[in-house]
């Protein structure tokens, strides 16, 4: 079974995201061939790691230090990942070796649980087990390649091909104590969507499959009714896709669902992200050097006037009236704004810089 496995960059990417949540460090899944398939540092995907590959030849963990060269390698530990005696990949710690060292075991075994349960997925018995492998392949990007007869076991599994569909992923971001002693379970919630295709993807997240033409009824289910999970419960809506392509549709929910949280929401659709897409993919710290010079002079209530100023499409009429302000009052206040800043809201290109500046803001409050 594992001789044919080929890891997809779609699980190791769910792996390293995963990795990085437990450990706090940035993680790098590498191919034996010492090409990076994922990392929580977007710009080394698709690079070469020296160490990487000399780790999956040796079998055994290298330490890379400030001291020593390693092609495409930083500072960090890298670890094989062995499965019942095989090298499957490369799984790697950015950091200091000190302070990585000791997270080593739980890494490799988040890593070796996560491609066991990919594996075994392929050896389906249950009807339970049949629906969870389907998942896995479509999401995973594994269907593509139509190698696992996944369209016969979506039509065993009574599912309508003739559409397209969606992915959904679902996170419940209370604490593990809190989720453990509570009387409702993610594989509860999502039951309740009625849908066919679903699986864990890791303790508190789930993914599912759900037909084109169930898009509205369920975000409008979702939305309506807040009983289904808690405010901590959050939604990622992903793309309609063709079936072979759900992996696209999961990669659009996974940012659905990391804007949703940045901003907030219990849920967020990717069709609707325009401006938020965005701004989710830029890094926290860019985000707030950038409001900060934009806005770093302005008191909360010339923040809290700008943000109104905006809501009403830069209308001195409309905002003076909302602010309960006389309009002469509003202009005098907004040359202000203009002094501390050295932009001007009531012209285009500086009103654009400080509305960016406003939301990205609004994220990290």
């Amino acid at each position: 079974m594992y001789s044919s496995f080929r890891m997809s960059e779609a699980l190791a990417g769910a792996i390293v995201e995963a990795a990085k949540e437990v450990i706090g460090h940035d993680v790098n899944f590498i191919n034996p061939d010492g090409k990076i398939i994922a990392s929580t540092d977007k710009q080394r995907i698709g690079t070469f790691h020296q160490a990487g590959m000399q780790v999956h030849g040796e079998g055994r963990p290298i330490e890379v230090t400030a001291s020593e060269a390693y092609l495409g390698s930083r500072q960090g530990i890298n670890y094989p990942v062995i499965i019942d005696g095989q090298r499957i990949g490369v799984i790697g710690i950015s950091g200091d070796p000190d302070e990585c060292r000791s997270l080593g075991f739980l890494l490799t075994k988040i890593t070796e649980v996560l491609i066991k349960e990919q594996m075994l997925a392929r050896e389906t018995q249950s009807q339970d087990e049949l629906r969870s492998a389907v998942t896995r392949l479509l999401v995973f990007g594994e269907a593509a390649e139509e190698t696992h007869g996944w369209r016969g076991r979506l039509s065993q599994l009574g599912v309508d091909m003739e559409e397209g569909a969606f992915v959904l992923v679902v996170e419940d971001r209370r604490p593990g104590r809190e989720r453990s002693g509570s009387a409702y379970s993610m594989h509860d919630v999502v039951q309740q969507w009625h849908l066919k295709l679903y699986t864990y993807l890791f303790p508190n997240q789930y993914i599912a499959i759900a037909g084109q033409s169930r898009y509205k009824a369920i975000v409008q289910d979702i939305s309506a009714h807040p009983a289904h999970g808690p405010d901590k419960l959050t939604v990622g809506i992903g793309s309609i896709a063709a079936w072979e392509q759900l992996s696209l549709s999961y990669r659009h929910a996974r940012l659905a669902l990391q804007y949703a949280v940045s901003i907030g929401e219990r849920i967020c659709e990717y069709e609707s992200l325009e401006l938020g897409l965005l701004l989710a993919g830029l890094d926290p710290g860019v985000k707030r050097d950038f409001a900060g010079k934009q806005l770093g002079g302005l008191t909360s209530e010339e923040r809290m006037l700008l943000r109104t100023y905006f809501l009403h499409n830069l209308s001195l009429k409309e905002t003076a009236a909302a602010l309960y302000m006389h309009k002469n009052t509003l202009q005098y206040r907004l040359d202000k704004i203009a002094e501390k800043t050295g932009l001007d809201p009531r012209q285009f290109r500086d009103s654009v810089s400080m509305y960016l500046a406003l939301l990205v803001q609004d994220e990290d409050v």
